[in-house]
């Protein structure tokens, strides 16, 4: 899902696709404990906490990209 929206963010520039990207990064960070993806297999953990750190890589780094497009003011330079 994130490397669709990627490429789609490629494709197009659109303004929802950093606000998709975040939920979809929170989606990843929760669905270990919404999904029940626990078990004692180690295997099972080490991907479970890999794809936890994606998925606050993902929302952080979307959430820095809206606050850098929406949360800055433009500076309004006189004209000389």
């Amino acid at each position: 899902m994130i490397a669709v929206l990627s490429i789609a963010a490629l494709a197009a520039c659109a303004e929802y696709e950093e606000r998709i990207n975040l939920i979809v990064g929170l989606w990843v960070i929760v669905s270990p404990w919404a999904l029940h993806f626990f078990a004692n297999i180690t295997a099972i953990r080490t991907n479970v906490i890999v794809g936890v750190i994606i998925g606050v890589i993902v929302a952080v780094v979307a959430a820095i990209e809206i606050w850098l497009t929406h949360g800055t003011t433009p500076r309004v330079t006189q004209a000389r």
